[in-house]
């Protein structure tokens, strides 16, 4: 090859790797339709998850457990065991089903509601307010991100590698940040192997030695015990999203005492958009405790969809007092 012809190869090298570096960056819709597909085990048959639960990781007040979950199409069962909290959930018929050891769930286990389902995006609502798209760095990896707006506050952000379309973080009202990590392939579906869940005062929740294998299941184990009450649900709903918000009047006295306080909160968003069935997870005073219960009863969302269907769901929110 003569000189002329090796400047010439050099010289398309490069106009083609800058080419790829300026590729456009894909639409949000296009992220999220990647990433379902990458991730979508729907058509695998029935098969077994299980994993290590780690709740409040890197501190002395640590539990660590273990979950299960067992699914075929849309029939689904989930056993959760952490310490001597213990619950069971089964989705049969488009109904949830959930049997636990006490009333109240533990709290930031709700999230867990349906874990082989949190690396699958949600496909965005037509309400959804797009407000950037962008690239960045994480680890050694270009990946592409998207931000948008429900509601009132209700900003998320979704980060995905251009290289197998997988999901790489996300977050939401219910979670400040999710991190999933060290994906793995099951039926030429991607999975991450451990996930980290992160509020504004650290790591939340840890989810860790993911693994999904092939299960010969007995249909029996999807239908829970007679007596336990369900409510509707669908495989895939779109959440609900926050649309009115109420400022709690603060306790101040307590508040100069303690500096800042956290009070979560589980309830049921209704298909009218209201917060029902309020229950207290944690709160550090009483005085809080009325305070949190009295806005979130103010509160209103838009409700879950399955399809055109509005359906109640669970929520696990918290309400923050801080001094500026």
């Amino acid at each position: 090859m003569t000189n002329r012809s090796l400047l010439l190869l050099f010289a398309a090298t490069l106009l083609a790797g800058s080419s790829r570096g300026k590729e456009p960056l894909q639409t949000p819709q296009q992220l999220i339709e990647s990433s379902r597909k990458a991730s979508d085990f729907s058509q695998v048959g029935p098969y077994r998850l299980q994993a290590t639960v780690i709740l409040n990781p890197g501190i002395s007040k640590k539990v660590i457990g273990q979950i299960i979950v067992l699914r075929d199409g849309d029939l689904y069962r989930s056993e959760l065991q952490l310490a001597q909290y213990h619950e069971i959930r089964w989705v049969n018929g488009n109904k949830l089903y959930i049997s636990r050891s006490q009333q109240i769930p533990l709290i930031r286990t709700p999230v867990l509601r349906h874990l082989d389902r949190l690396w699958r995006p949600s496909v965005l609502p037509a309400d959804a307010k797009m407000t950037r798209t962008f690239r960045k760095k994480r680890s050694h990896t270009q990946v592409q991100c998207f931000e948008a707006i429900r509601g009132e506050g209700g900003r998320k952000r979704s980060c995905f590698d251009p290289s197998t379309g997988v999901m790489v973080e996300d977050s939401s009202d219910e979670f400040r940040e999710l991190e999933l990590l060290d994906y793995a392939a099951f039926e030429q579906r991607y999975f991450p192997t451990h996930m980290i869940f992160r509020r504004s005062d650290g790591v939340a929740l840890e989810v860790k030695d993911i693994t999904i294998g092939k299960a010969d299941l007995n249909r029996d184990v999807f239908t829970p015990p007679s007596g336990v009450p369900g409510m509707d649900t669908c495989d895939d709903p779109v959440p609900p999203a926050r649309v009115k918000d109420a400022i709690p009047q603060i306790p101040r006295g307590e508040l100069s005492r303690l500096g800042s306080a956290d009070v979560y909160l589980y309830g049921i968003v209704g298909t009218d958009g209201a917060v029902h069935n309020l229950a207290v997870e944690f709160s550090p005073h009483e005085s809080f405790t009325e305070s949190a219960i009295d806005a979130v009863k103010q509160w209103r969302y838009t409700p879950a969809m399955c399809g055109d269907k509005a359906v109640p769901m669970e929520t696990e929110t918290f309400v923050r007092y801080f001094i500026r």
